[in-house]
């Protein structure tokens, strides 16, 4: 499906640019970038051959930071379209906030080399009302999370750069009661296709500035140098504990 291009989501990144910095056009979440954006995949089918419904969407890890909405950084979807929302998921990114430990940086003298982190992938989905009448007729729910990211420059005639996919797929056979999947990465390394020289205030002061040496780098000028193997997968299902 991700590899061919007439199955792929719509909107799905075809080069670096479209990676870091373009949103779906149909998208109008006002923080929404291309590096921050994922697509929602939904289909809901009824037993006994009732009536079933596909679903796509986008979510951001940072789009409902500003919102009112009493669950931050969730997207809700109405399944049955009466109105009202049936279930919400979402994607956020846990631990990479410490330096040294979340996240940091390999020096060779004054030249900054590479950029690692250590993320931890949070998945959620939660039915919203599980008496609701949907949820009586329910046969299975999919709900599946896809993130694309394409390093070719987008240059003529340069086909070269990876492209990787996130994909998380759940699938339920009753209402999901605050399902969660968490997905650790051991470290990924970026490396830097161009010297970075830090300064000696800069060098001495790492753990206070390394946030802003980082904002400092140039993207396009990052590739990925290693993705360790999940080193830990943590799954949640209240209904089953």
């Amino acid at each position: 499906m991700l590899t061919n291009t007439s199955t792929q989501p719509p909107d799905w990144p075809d080069d670096l640019l479209d990676t870091l910095f373009s949103p779906p056009p149909s998208f109008d979440d006002p923080l929404a970038i291309g590096a921050n954006t994922y697509a929602l995949y939904l289909n809901f089918s009824s037993r006994n051959d009732g009536p079933s419904s596909e679903h796509w969407s986008y979510g951001t890890f940072t789009g409902e930071l500003i919102s009112i909405n009493p669950s931050p950084l969730m997207n809700r979807i109405d399944i049955d379209e009466d109105g009202s929302d049936d279930v919400e998921v979402g994607l956020t990114i846990l631990g990479i906030g410490e330096f040294g430990e979340g996240f940091g940086i390999e020096l060779n003298g004054p030249l900054l080399e590479s950029i690692w982190i250590r993320p931890t992938f949070q998945w959620r989905v939660d039915a919203l009302n599980p008496s609701a009448p949907l949820w009586d007729t329910m046969e299975s729910m999919e709900v599946t999370m896809m993130k694309g990211f394409a390093y070719n420059l987008g240059l003529p005639g340069n086909t070269q750069g990876e492209s990787y996919a996130l994909v998380v797929d759940t699938r339920f056979s009753q209402p999901p009661d605050e399902f969660e999947v968490r997905v650790g990465l051991d470290e990924m390394e970026l490396g830097l296709t161009e010297a970075v020289e830090l300064g000696l205030t800069q060098i001495l002061n790492l753990a206070t500035n390394a946030i802003g040496i980082v904002d400092d780098v140039d993207e396009s000028n990052l590739e990925i140098l290693s993705v360790s193997a999940p080193y830990s997968i943590f799954i949640r299902n209240p209904d089953f504990d």
